[in-house]
């Protein structure tokens, strides 16, 4: 592998064949794709780290590779979040920010974190969002990302009539803090995930998670700190309007940041890479 002493493999994706398609030259990228690791996996320097053990279990199936045929034994490593890569988020930032962003005081904020792309569920996040306009006009989405949707997505939000109802930041960059502050709750739409970071984000910002019960999420959440429900709009709404409802505030939620430790966590990536023989 040109000469490389020690490959550290970060999986923290679920497996090609739950990836949604949007395009034909695809399938030939992950067969190709799936060659490739096969061969790596074969050598001593080359090892997993996925984030999850059902994501570990999901790529040794798609490959066709036991966990105890890989040349280096797999090592799975949670996520963990840097917080201080996100930023600070003054009294004076927060109120700056709402302003920008034409936010009214009391006015519910839900928000979102993510990449737009299918697997992140985006047109079910309109769908949900538009439900729930239906129900709570003055409630405000604050959808924060960017990706190969975008003028998809854009063009949906504008033919749904619920421009004035969003905000959306594709400009936000890492420093985030002042964003998640100005959120109520924190609303995740994905189809499918590996170990969401952006939950654990909201989770250490204190708010209530509404979320898909895809992939990691429970595990992320820890099922405390909001609503899961399945990949249906009419229950994504319905779960948001009780945490309305209900006055959910950032007391409410458990923080399982805490228990993850980054410095814990850059431990065992380094142990793997050396381990690496």
């Amino acid at each position: 592998l040109a000469g490389v002493p020690r490959i550290v493999l970060r999986m923290g994706t679920v497996a090609p064949p739950q990836w949604p398609m949007i395009s034909e030259g695809e399938p030939a990228q992950q067969q190709w794709y799936r060659l490739v690791l096969r061969s790596a996996l074969i050598d001593k320097r080359v090892r997993l780290v996925p984030n999850r053990r059902a994501v570990l279990d999901a790529w040794l199936t798609w490959l066709g590779v036991p966990a105890d045929k890989c040349a280096s034994r797999p090592l799975v490593t949670p996520n963990v979040v840097d917080m201080s890569l996100l930023g600070t988020a003054g009294e004076a930032e927060i109120e700056a920010l709402r302003s920008r962003l034409k936010l009214d005081q009391g006015q519910w904020v839900l928000g979102t974190v993510t990449r737009f792309a299918p697997e992140k569920g985006i047109s079910l996040w309109l769908d949900a969002v538009e439900l729930v306009i239906q129900r709570l006009p003055s409630a405000v989405f604050l959808l924060i990302g960017d990706g190969r949707l975008r003028e998809e997505m854009l063009r949906e939000v504008q033919r749904r009539g619920l421009a004035g109802h969003l905000r959306v930041v594709m400009d936000a960059g890492m420093e985030l803090a002042p964003y998640y502050s100005v959120m109520n709750v924190y609303l995740q739409t994905s189809l499918v995930e590996g170990f969401p970071n952006a939950v654990q984000e909201a989770m250490a910002f204190g708010l209530p998670i509404v979320a898909t019960d895809v992939g990691g999420t429970r595990e992320a959440s820890g099922d405390h700190s909001g609503r899961l429900c399945p990949t249906d709009a009419a229950q994504i709404a319905a779960h948001l309007k009780n945490t309305i409802n209900h006055h959910c505030d950032r007391s409410n939620s458990l923080d399982l940041t805490s228990k993850r430790s980054k410095a814990k966590s850059i431990e065992m990536l380094l142990t793997a890479y050396k381990t690496v023989k």
